[in-house]
């Protein structure tokens, strides 16, 4: 196939691994790169790299916008830069690959939507699992019925982060940044991932259907003492899906607990699954194998494949709208206030995380709940 003309927003962090991918990959030729953190090694680097290959460097995007001929553009710039910067790109007449969140709120993202619509191009969202061959084959397997009716996803994203993390940037932990939305807490960050497979697999329909949040419960709360730190480090959210009473996700997600695995679970009418097991248990415990596909490809290869038509998107940005719809709705039921705990009660805050994920409850229902909670 002819290679896709792209541009990249973002060469520090994420935006180093898509720079990595699309200059390798003989679908791309990647004809501007574009990034105001010229005090970091990583982007003086990749600065370096891109002028030996004679790719122009930018440190306006809008700029880069202007001056140079892309097809697509690549966007792996921080939250509260995603929505505005996708925007921009689809009135240039640009499809768009955005970093996930794909925006830092509600509103953002509809905006995200209408502006694709008007232009008439794909924007595709990076969750990492849409690419995953284990989460593609259990979710063949739940739209072929083997699981039956999808009644509960239980989602556990289980890391520690030290305080120094938040404050490697100003954005980092933030709610609001310049008058945007940011929303730069666990869900959005480290569990954005987790929440889009969980609707993902909540979905009976095909792929790439992802499940409606809705009725949306939550326990928000911040142990982390960074003096800019906003938003949650642990959050405990239950919600309904695609309107039906019968159907839950509950999501357990924090930045504050060790040495803990993140899990996945499916329960529907016919049986059950852990994402990543090779088996589906079903009701009478006889086992279906979970068949995953070789030569899966990537989220980046899979961007080309469907702007030249040959691929539908793994995750398109009307069902990765529905990560934010999840997140906004926590913030909003609790009036986007996070109740702070004191950072001498981590090691009980932490416990009782777990027994709210063994008894699949809000931390908030336990009824040897903590204080602070």
């Amino acid at each position: 196939m002819e290679p896709v003309k792209v541009a990249l927003v973002g060469i520090g962090g994420m935006g180093g691994s898509h720079f990595r991918n699309i200059i390798e990959n003989e679908m791309y030729q990647l004809v501007g790169v574009c990034d105001i953190g010229l005090h970091r090694k990583d982007v003086q680097e990749r600065r370096k790299i891109a002028k030996d290959k004679g790719i122009p460097f930018f440190r306006d995007y809008k700029a880069m916008y202007r001056k140079v001929d892309c097809e697509a553009v690549f966007v792996a710039a921080p939250h509260h830069w995603h929505a505005r910067m996708t925007i921009d790109a689809l009135k240039k007449g640009c499809h768009v690959f955005t970093e996930k969140p794909p925006a830092g709120s509600t509103a953002d993202v509809m905006k995200m939507i209408a502006a694709q619509k008007k232009a008439g191009k794909l924007v595709a969202v990076g969750f990492n699992p849409s690419a995953s061959p284990a989460v593609q084959a259990v979710k063949r397997h739940i739209a072929n019925g083997d699981l039956g009716t999808i009644k509960q996803v239980t989602l556990a994203i289980l890391w520690w982060r030290e305080n120094s993390y938040y404050r490697r940037a100003k954005w980092v932990g933030r709610m609001k940044i310049d008058g945007v939305d940011c929303s730069d807490g666990c869900m959005c960050n480290q569990g954005s991932h987790g929440i889009f497979q969980a609707l993902y697999l909540a979905s009976e329909k095909k792929h790439p259907s992802l499940s409606a949040p809705s009725d949306i419960e939550a326990n928000l709360y911040r142990f982390h003492t960074a003096s800019q730190f906003e938003a949650e480090d642990m959050a405990c959210v239950r919600a309904t899906l695609d309107g039906k009473k019968g159907k839950k996700l509950l999501a357990y997600i924090t930045t504050d607990i060790k040495d803990k695995e993140d899990f996945c679970d499916i329960i529907g009418t016919k049986g059950r699954i852990r994402v990543g097991e090779p088996h589906i248990i079903l009701n009478d415990g006889s086992k279906i194998t979970v068949k995953q596909e070789e030569g899966v490809p990537s989220k980046q290869q899979n961007f080309a494949l469907a702007i030249r038509g040959e691929a539908e998107l793994y995750c398109p940005l009307e069902e990765g709208a529905k990560q934010v719809l999840l997140t906004d709705g926590a913030y909003a039921s609790l009036k986007r206030k996070v109740k702070v705990a004191p950072w001498g009660a981590l090691e009980d805050g932490c416990a009782a995380l777990m027994r709210a994920v063994e008894q699949r409850c809000l931390i908030s229902e336990l009824k040897d709940k903590p204080d602070w909670a």
